[in-house]
């Protein structure tokens, strides 16, 4: 399902009441490439085209599904059909890429839950490739080119016995109304691109054509929300062009330019899941193929997840370099102020932890044995919070610390298998744990 459109800064309810509210919606949060488009509930354009798409769009069954049932003819157990407007052609089958338009709809609602025309968007897929609900699949396998039909299809098919609150009930059973515009009968590699066959890897041409059939279903995942599918798709994509033969420099010119948008794609699908460390990992293979520091969406990918995983000053080179390059773009501006926050968080926070943790402004030389006990109970409990957040990688310590307790950071280190750096901060020595 698709993710909500999320706002730049939370909204302070008595401010609403009384003065009003402007807000700004972060514009990745609508696609790969800022842009695209998704369906949100309650999101039917502007308000004179409200009327008209309603009516355009609207259910065309107001009663019962259990009465609709009885007026169409079942094609399996658990999915009805009732056609509206015969097509001609073929039945379709496995491995071909097909073009619909639908509409799906909830029993007595009138607006759809989903719908590729309010997107203005035709969806396409591949057949049996798990692109789509595994209802929406089978119904469009039984369709002809040009046909309408409006299919019954059990919550089995669906979203299952939990739904997808609250925009689909539990065991919600959907009224799917479909249209194939089109299709595509595709190589056999298309479908199983994970293990292209040996004589496509020879020619760069043919994998070129492969891959940018894998990138339009792999786009339409994304859009439709389903991120692991899309992640598939891509590293499919990716290891067809990683393995194929080429002939000239263009064509090698061409392929990383592919894999780099390939890799970039794959960054973005890794935040959106809360993957940081896949991520930087997809960005270090666009390290390998160009000058990252001239690639503003790699270096804003990245800035983004080490955002994540707590390294805040790599996190700030990244997205500085990133704002050179697009200066005056929302989504880095946005997330530098988040990386501020966070930081400025992060700091006061440790400087809590510690003062309370060792109850003292400034360290003795010398200490008594009850106080470096609980110098090292106190330290002890902050590397278990340090090492059960896997979002942090480094943990600053204070300053200001005594030969002893300098020792005692020695003996936990090697302890907790943790690393003990010192550096300056200024003129003053500190030192630092990092996983």
């Amino acid at each position: 399902m698709d993710n909500g459109i999320k706002l730049k800064q939370a909204l302070d309810v008595s401010e609403v009441l009384s003065e009003g509210a402007e807000f700004h919606v972060d514009k990745e949060s609508l696609g790969d490439y800022y842009g695209e488009e998704l369906f949100f509930e309650g999101d039917y354009s502007s308000a004179d085209e409200d009327e008209e798409n309603i009516t355009q769009q609207a259910t065309p069954w107001n009663g019962s599904f259990d009465e609709l049932r009885k007026e169409m003819q079942p094609i399996s157990q658990l999915i009805y059909k009732r056609i509206t407007k015969e097509g001609t052609g073929k039945w379709q089958s496995n491995n071909i890429r097909v073009t619909i338009e639908y509409n799906a709809f909830n029993e007595h609602e009138l607006r759809p839950f989903d719908s590729s025309k309010l997107r203005k968007v035709p969806c396409r897929f591949i057949l049996g490739a798990g692109d789509v609900l595994p209802g929406l699949d089978q119904a469009v396998q039984t369709m002809l080119v040009g046909e309408e039909a409006e299919f019954l299809i059990s919550y089995k098919l669906l979203y299952g016995e939990v739904g997808c609150p609250p925009r689909i009930k539990p065991k919600a059973d959907g009224l799917f109304v479909i249209k194939l515009i089109s299709f595509v009968e595709l190589e056999t590699n298309v479908a199983c691109a994970n293990e292209p066959d040996p004589t496509e890897r020879r020619s760069y041409v043919t994998a070129k054509e492969t891959v940018a059939e894998i990138r339009k279903v792999a786009k339409e995942s994304f859009q439709r929300g389903m991120l692991p599918n899309a992640i598939e798709k891509y590293k499919a994509a990716v290891n067809i062009l990683h393995k194929c033969q080429l002939k000239d420099d263009a064509e090698q010119k061409e392929q990383e330019e592919t894999l780099i948008a390939l890799y970039t794609s794959l960054a973005v699908c890794y935040n959106r899941r809360q993957q940081p460390k896949a991520a930087c990992n997809a960005v270090n293979e666009i390290r390998r193929l160009c000058d990252i520091n001239q690639n503003a969406k790699a270096l804003y990918q990245e800035g983004k997840a080490l955002l994540k995983l707590g390294d805040y000053n790599k996190a700030r080179v990244c997205l500085k370099r990133a704002k050179q390059l697009m200066p005056g773009d929302e989504n880095i501006e946005a997330t530098l102020k988040e990386l501020h926050i966070n930081t400025e968080k992060y700091r006061q926070e440790e400087k809590s932890i510690w003062t309370r943790a060792m109850g003292m402004a400034t360290k003795k030389q010398e200490q008594s044995v009850d106080e470096l006990k609980k110098f090292t109970d106190s330290v002890r409990g902050t590397i278990n919070m340090f090492i059960g957040d896997a979002k942090c990688t480094t943990l600053p310590l204070p300053e200001h610390l005594s030969e002893q307790e300098i020792r005692i950071l020695h003996e936990l280190a090697d302890e907790y298998k943790l690393k003990l750096t010192s550096y300056l901060n200024g003129n003053e020595k500190q030192y630092k744990f990092t996983k």
